[in-house]
């Protein structure tokens, strides 16, 4: 040692420098001059090889919440390092959000080291929220959609954005309700819920029964008549005791209801129906005599088309011959009463 290094790569702190050598052979001189000033020379060179161009690319961002991306490195074989490397990916969210800085490595065959570095900023994901939303009938009012969090997001509805839910527009059954939310950094993420739109029952209709109302089958009922709700109605039947319009609101298993049309009722033609459906006269027309059937007790007369009473009232219990022989040939009219109402019929006499 004490002598001195000269060359084209070589520094004046009798460094080798490779930045400042060509590739190939850099030839290097050593100087040796000793206490006698006798100089002593050694040659030698140093070769260089050509750096293999590295280099490592990605995405300027991501999101927390992506896939993890593959690493496009040239020439392959060499190694990556930094946050959030699995294999031959980068992980967002191994890596967590923030920038982060990522090294790769490669060694050529000559023993050649070089390097690239790549910077990815990683973008933390919303919290997002979704209220619920309460079941409702098919018939309900329109409304908006709201309670997603934080505001600003958009609504999916069954696959499809929208901001309203009108039920007359849906199919009854499931729905499938989605909010979606970026931030600034343009990650998102959603909340989803599940609502039902129950069907309505099917509109009622009402038949008389005898003098009873029926309305067709539900699962609960309630009588309206022209004044408004009837109150301790709340049967399938229902007797009405005055004329009037009647209609009846039914209920199903989800608390939905549907209305029937308006019925009519009138007191007197109800009782006559009842009594028709029970009564029997015959034959008519008669000569001789004229069979009343009818089942329970009832009361029996005859009389003129003008009103007069031709035949004394007669009380009977399920059926009763009235003997008519005395009767001028004609039209009369006659008259029957029961705990159910009366009716008159017109018979003829031969």
């Amino acid at each position: 040692s004490g002598g001195q290094y000269s060359g084209t790569a070589v520094g004046n702190d009798d460094q080798f420098y490779p930045s400042i050598g060509s590739t190939g052979k850099n030839d290097v001189n050593y100087r040796y001059v000793n206490s006698n000033s006798c100089v002593s020379e050694y040659n030698f060179y140093v070769e260089l090889h050509e750096s293999t161009s590295v280099s490592i690319d990605l995405p300027e961002s991501a999101c927390e919440n992506d896939d993890p991306i593959r690493l496009n490195v040239q020439p392959t074989g060499g190694k990556v390092t930094g946050p959030g490397i699995i294999s031959t990916f980068f992980s967002p969210a191994s890596a967590g959000p923030g920038d982060h800085t990522l090294v790769y490595l490669y060694t050529d065959n000559n023993g050649c080291d070089n390097t690239d570095t790549a910077m990815i900023s990683v973008g933390e994901i919303p919290v997002v929220s979704l209220e619920s939303v309460s079941s409702l009938c098919a018939d309900g009012m329109a409304f908006k959609f709201s309670g997603g969090l934080p505001e600003g997001g958009t609504y999916r509805l069954n696959g499809s954005n929208d901001t309203m839910f009108d039920p007359q527009n849906e199919i009854p059954g499931s729905q499938q309700l989605r909010y979606v939310f970026s931030n600034e950094q343009g990650c998102s993420d959603s909340a989803e819920i599940e609502f039902w739109m129950n069907e309505l029952p099917s509109k009622p209709t009402i038949t008389l029964v005898d003098s009873t109302l029926r309305s067709s089958a539900a699962t609960a009922y309630q009588w309206y008549e022209e004044g408004g709700l009837i109150a301790g109605a709340e049967m399938r039947d229902f007797k009405p005791n005055d004329n009037g319009s009647f209609w009846v609101m039914v209920y199903n298993d989800s608390g939905c209801v549907n209305t029937s049309d308006d019925f009519l009722y009138d007191l007197i033609s109800a009782r006559g129906l009842l009594i028709d459906s029970d009564l029997s006269i015959y034959p008519n027309p008669a000569q001789q005599t004229l069979i009343v059937e009818y089942p329970g007790e009832f009361k029996v007369w005859i009389s003129s088309p003008d009103g007069r009473m031709l035949l004394t009232p007669k009380y009977s219990m399920d059926a009763v011959n009235l003997e008519i022989s005395t009767l001028l040939a004609g039209s009369y009219l006659l008259s029957i009463e029961t705990e159910n109402g009366s009716v008159r019929r017109v018979i003829f006499k031969l």
